[in-house]
């Protein structure tokens, strides 16, 4: 199902973020909120409202949606994880974080709803790591690879559009569900369970330039910039198992431009460390700041965006992703998604 809030009239209004805090984007570009006096008091109120007016109900999902973020280092062809600067964390420090995909299962009502409030209680999310394989326990890196990519029939809502796209990068692997970040909502799911369904499931992942759909949906907009904006925004082409007869697999793996993505720059140089809590011994060293200005008023900060059209080849930026359509169940089998990926041993 198309996801409204991310479409046409509020571009990119509710970017999905990994950080402790949110990113609250105009029209006209992304803040990231800053302060902790009486904006979090107001948040915290919030919650407990929507908390007291969520559904009680069976969990009822109907399509489901992913979104990344990570830096792309083109050089290597890898996904890395990267630093989140401490303007938009609520410790205000610098902080490394994991390179990982928001797993969104929604209902039929998360699509009509006009309001935050309105969504409670009709969507679970959880955090996944995109893996190669997992063997033993182990998680390798996705293995970059010559995806199948096609511009989704937006019209129809299920398939391709006979438009092949030339992606800049793509990568397959699957999703390896993060221990303990599934939403108390997931455990109302009564004819499904996302441990079940979907830790282990097959995926790819590919960047490229904005679809045409996508282009044309921004176009319409009068906040679009021709002359920047096309070169710092792009698409995300996800892959996953859809039932196919005609394949001697029983499924095919088509990239389809399910999400947007934005193009922001990260100062390789600035590295934080990965400390054990427990023993302050150091497990690793993440490096990759992502960039922010203040915005115009001065109460937040934006992203600053890259031109990809710069550097080809040795590009260095930080993507994230906005799932701008949720797959429809009915468009896949649930008992296939796990086909194709190795996954042995993990620790669920």
């Amino acid at each position: 199902m198309k996801n409204l809030t991310f479409s046409l009239l509020f571009g990119l209004a509710a970017f999905g973020c990994t950080e402790d805090k949110g990113i609250d984007s105009g029209a006209e570009g992304f803040n990231v909120e800053g302060g902790d006096s009486d904006a979090d008091a107001d948040a915290d109120a919030d919650a407990d409202a929507d908390a007291d007016s969520a559904p009680d109900g069976p969990f009822e999902p109907v399509a489901i949606g992913f979104e990344f973020s990570g830096i792309w280092d083109e050089e290597s062809q890898q996904l890395l994880d990267y630093v989140y600067p401490g303007e938009g964390m609520e410790s205000g420090e610098d902080t490394p974080l994991r390179a990982m995909v928001v797993v969104t299962a929604a209902t039929a009502e998360y699509f009509s709803a006009e309001s935050d409030e309105a969504k409670e209680g009709e969507y679970c999310e959880w955090y996944a790591y995109f893996a190669g394989e997992v063997v033993a326990g182990e998680m390798t890196d996705p293995v970059a690879y010559d995806m199948n990519a096609q511009e989704f029939d937006w019209d129809s809502g299920a398939g391709g559009s006979g438009t092949i796209v030339d992606e800049w990068a793509a990568w397959e692997g699957g999703l390896v569900m993060a221990q303990n970040t599934a939403d108390e909502r997931c455990l109302d799911w009564e004819d499904g369970d996302p441990l079940n369904l979907f830790h282990g499931m097959h995926f790819g992942l590919g960047f490229g330039p904005l679809s045409s759909y996508m282009t044309t949906e921004f176009e319409d907009t009068d906040w679009w910039d021709t002359d920047t904006d096309p070169y710092s925004y792009f698409t995300m082409y996800q892959a996953m198992n859809h039932p196919n007869e005609e394949s001697g697999n029983g499924y095919d793996f088509v990239g389809y431009d399910f999400s947007m993505g934005l193009y922001v720059d990260v100062d390789k140089d600035v590295c934080e460390d990965v400390v054990d809590p427990e023993t302050d011994e150091v497990l690793e060293t993440i490096c990759g700041l992502v960039q922010l200005d203040p915005n115009e008023d001065g109460t937040g900060y934006v992203f600053r965006t890259g031109d990809f059209r710069e550097d080809v080849g040795t590009r260095h930026a930080f993507m994230m992703g906005s799932a701008w359509w949720y797959e429809d169940f009915p468009n896949l089998d649930l008992n296939l998604m796990k086909e194709g990926f190795e996954f042995d041993g993990a620790d669920e």
